[in-house]
């Protein structure tokens, strides 16, 4: 199960952390997961976290999140954001189903 998504980093908004672009990811594979297991979940850990690239007010980004495996309550989800074709970000997460 995948879910994708879109959005605009707004042109006056400052400074971005980076960072941020994970949380984005991990929301989405909420969703994700949600579509498979019936509820959403929370971000447990972090595995492999890259940021190769900087992000900057007024651009269009597209994200998109999916449930590489389920084991129990937890939920391992891959997730990329990408700015036209650079990516900017990508992740390893392992989510709680249930958010308890």
């Amino acid at each position: 199960m995948s879910a994708t998504g879109e959005f605009v980093l707004p042109a006056g908004c400052g400074y971005f952390p980076p960072l941020l672009l994970v949380e984005c990811m991990a929301q989405l594979g909420g969703i994700a997961a949600g579509q498979r297991q019936g509820e959403g979940g929370v971000l447990a850990a972090l595995g492999r976290v890259e940021l190769p690239a900087a992000v900057y007010p007024g651009s269009n980004f597209s994200l998109s999140s999916r449930v590489v495996r389920v084991f129990g309550r937890l939920a391992l989800i891959e997730g990329e954001v990408r700015l036209a074709d650079e990516v900017v970000a990508r992740a390893s997460l392992t989510l709680s189903l249930g958010g308890e």
